[in-house]
């Protein structure tokens, strides 16, 4: 009330007294709402005030950084550079710092008409978690000079999707499979972008990390093997020039990825995902509790306030989302009580003036580049297709409401807020039980994200998803509709000759719960031994000639792995031909049957 009383006789006592035209003094201060070392970006807000401590909102604040000798322009979750502050005189900002460790940020207003200018300048210090190579040194190369098999994990912190310990088990249970390779395991920053240009965020820690590692090798090609989000991390480094002209990837023997996003997930756009849950359970107890454990500030799934969770927005290549948008003032999701869903929430070159509710800004996109750049094909397709291998997974029948609530009741009943609730699952439930329980609502939102919301869009579905990513974006598949074929049991049935159709790299795999392999933890964890071969067998692949790179068990060059092959194949598998040694080990013996057969009926590149 005094604020309110103070803000009408102001005014006017000024003009009363002859001060009409004298400006009035300003002050600006900034509080830290999260440490400078623990978050990227950084929160916090600053507070515009008068002499007399009143709030000034709807004035124009500018913020920038200092970065190499030079004032640029500071980059922000919620606007252009110029920031309007609110009610309370505040501004809350999302600060994307660069790769410097000590940050000076600088706030501006302008001075006006009525109020004189003032500035405020903190220096912040910035330590993300510095990436590096965990040690294996029981799993070094005992044939040849060494080739680096390099682990990149997916997404780290809360579900901590980053276990290897299983296929490393594998590995050491199958020696000779992997005699000519070095294991070293990558660790990195998730909250970090993914850096899509190559040249930026988790992209350029990885090649920083690579040309310390090379130093050990005379002949630097590695191999990747990659789950969720880091199949993207490795992409983004193959496309990046270097000096001579030539790319990353021409320099790497091949990529496998395990439910990598390609296309990204509808889940990471957050107004999609929200607007899609209140369709479907916006009158379900608990519901909007439900989706802020998956989706939000505090999303145990996409935490949308960290740039590399929100970058993993959909690229949109089947046009899902159309220009036409969709609107609606119900929403469970927590930064406004309007969601907009454009073209410009997504993982695209696009803007939208009237989207008052953009999560993935497009100032992020400018600075690091974009999935639908990444995957823009050229003359002869997406980059470096011969050298890539997609796996993915799908539950068979996506998981039941009534799955859903028996998981999350306790939650519901018992604790406030999601605050509460995420703090109650980490203390007792199992990493693993928790971060599959989380996978099962995924994949039940996964399942009813259809682009029916948009005025005029073809109907496409994602009900074979792994609780996180749709299987068309694990198989990086080109556009072709769905892929699933109607069911009247709700089940999911493949249509199998359209995603071979559409496929765009040089082979790939699908899992499903025939497989024991259901969900994105899965895809890690499970003991499933043919899935950990056949990872195997096209691992050693890559160590194929260039000339045989492509598709191997193509004996008769027909461009198509079929009979006539196979008839070829058993020939000079009784003679012990090593043209059939397609995984280069020195003999042709069953992983070399395993490999034709994995092939067989598949048109090569």
């Amino acid at each position: 009330m005094t604020h309110f009383i103070l803000l009408v006789i102001w005014p006017i006592f000024r003009l009363c007294t002859g001060f009409a035209y004298a400006q009035i003094p300003t002050h600006l201060s900034i509080a830290i709402e999260s440490e400078a070392t623990a978050e990227i970006p950084i929160r916090f807000t600053v507070t515009l005030t008068d002499s007399a401590h009143i709030p000034l909102p709807n004035q124009t604040l500018l913020f920038q950084d200092l970065e190499a000798g030079s004032w640029n322009g500071f980059l922000n979750g919620s606007s252009d550079l110029n920031t309007i502050t609110g009610a309370s005189g505040g501004s809350e900002i999302l600060y994307l710092p660069g790769r410097t460790s000590s940050i000076t940020v600088h706030v501006a207003f302008p001075a006006t008409g009525a109020y004189l200018g003032s500035d405020t300048t903190i220096v912040l210090s910035v330590e993300p978690r510095a990436p590096s190579f965990q040690d294996t040194p029981d799993l070094l190369h005992t044939k040849g000079d060494g080739i680096p098999l390099i682990l990149v994990h997916g997404r780290s912190g809360p579900g901590l999707f980053t276990r290897w310990n299983t296929f490393l088990d594998h590995v050491r249970e199958s020696p000779s499979q992997f005699a000519e390779f070095d294991i070293h395991i990558w660790d990195h920053d998730t909250r970090k972008p993914i850096g899509f240009d190559g040249r930026s965020g988790n992209a350029q820690d990885l090649y920083d990390s690579l040309t310390e590692l090379s130093a050990s090798y005379s002949d630097f090609t590695p191999v990747f093997i990659a789950h969720s989000r880091g199949g993207l991390v490795v992409r983004s480094l193959m496309g990046r020039t270097q000096p001579d002209g030539t790319r990353y990837g021409d320099h790497v023997l091949g990529l496998v990825t395990l439910g990598t996003p390609h296309h990204g997930s509808p889940l990471a756009v957050a107004d999609w995902a929200g607007a899609i849950w209140r369709e479907a359970w916006g009158d379900v107890p608990g519901g909007e509790l439900f989706f802020r454990l998956l989706v939000g500030s505090e999303g145990l799934l996409f935490e949308t306030d960290l740039v590399g969770d929100a970058n993993l927005a959909w690229d949109n290549y089947d046009l899902a989302v159309r220009d036409s948008g969709y609107r609606s003032r119900q929403t469970v999701f927590d930064r406004t009580d309007q969601v907009d869903v454009s073209p410009a929430d997504l993982n695209v070159d696009a803007t939208a003036d009237n989207d008052v509710s953009i999560v993935y800004h497009d100032v992020y996109k400018k600075r690091f580049g974009t999935l639908a750049g990444l995957n823009t094909p050229g003359e002869d397709g997406i980059a470096f297709r011969d050298r890539i291998v997609t796996i993915g997974a799908h539950r068979k029948e996506p998981s039941s409401l009534l799955q859903n609530l028996i998981s999350a009741v306790q939650i519901v009943l018992s604790l406030p807020g999601s605050s509460d609730a995420r703090e109650w699952l980490e203390v007792h439930l199992d990493e693993g039980d928790r971060d599959h329980n989380l996978l099962s609502l995924g994949n039940r939102l996964l399942a009813h994200t259809v682009s029916d919301l948009f005025e005029g869009a073809t109907i496409i579905n994602y009900d074979a998803n792994d609780g996180l990513v749709p299987l068309q974006s694990a198989l990086l598949l080109a556009p072709t509709g769905n892929i699933t074929e109607p069911s009247l049991m709700r089940r999911v049935s493949l249509d199998r000759d359209r995603i071979s159709s559409a496929r765009q790299v040089r082979a790939h795999h699908i899992f499903s719960t025939n497989d024991g392999i259901e969900d994105h933890l899965d895809l890690l964890v499970t003991d499933n031994a043919a899935y950990w071969n056949i990872i195997t067998q096209e691992t050693r692949q890559f160590l194929s000639s260039a000339t045989n790179l492509q598709c191997a068990p193509d004996l008769d060059g027909s461009k198509t792995v079929d009979f006539s092959d196979f008839l070829i194949f058993a020939e000079m598998f009784s003679s012990q031909d090593l043209r059939a040694d397609f995984n280069v080990d020195g003999a042709t013996d069953f992983n070399d049957f395993l490999i034709f057969a994995v092939r067989f009926g598949q048109t090569c590149l």
